[in-house]
């Protein structure tokens, strides 16, 4: 087979493992699973994510219930994680977008987005969000939501 080198992965620091305490327990034949884990990668030379005083812990509520796709994220969690590592004009590229949630936080911050995703069920879905989503601007503190 194949064996890749791990050492030319592009980071192997563990401040670079993510933890996502999504509040709610998924059933799970052998520990039930509260949390889930990102690990955050960059190609070439990192740059300083853009609130440097945050930690690796994302504590936010997981889909209950209706979701609209079997692995949806919450869009605030999306949102957070652009926030972090974007930069005004950025291109955001989902190339499994599921339903959407993060091209729907991308529009909300104003980013650029592309999103691709192989069943049309969930593509059809991911662009009835967007067309519902409005953009949220923050001027002089006060946030004032536009529809789009």
């Amino acid at each position: 087979g194949d064996h890749r080198d791990l050492h030319s992965f592009p980071t192997r620091r563990s401040s670079d493992l993510l933890v996502w305490v999504k509040n709610n327990a998924t059933p799970n034949k052998y520990y039930m699973q509260r949390c889930e884990f990102i690990l955050f990668v960059h190609k070439g030379k990192a740059k300083n994510i853009n609130n440097m005083g945050a930690t690796n812990v994302f504590q936010i509520k997981n889909i209950i219930g209706n979701k609209l796709h079997p692995t949806e994220k919450p869009v605030e969690l999306m949102k957070q994680l652009l926030q972090q590592s974007t930069q005004k004009n950025n291109i955001i590229l989902d190339m499994f977008c599921g339903s959407g949630s993060t091209l729907v936080a991308a529009k909300e911050l104003e980013l650029n987005y592309v999103g691709i995703e192989i069943e049309e069920k969930y593509s059809k879905i991911a662009e009835n969000r967007l067309q519902n989503t409005v953009k949220i601007l923050n001027n002089d503190n006060k946030q004032l939501k536009l529809g789009v």
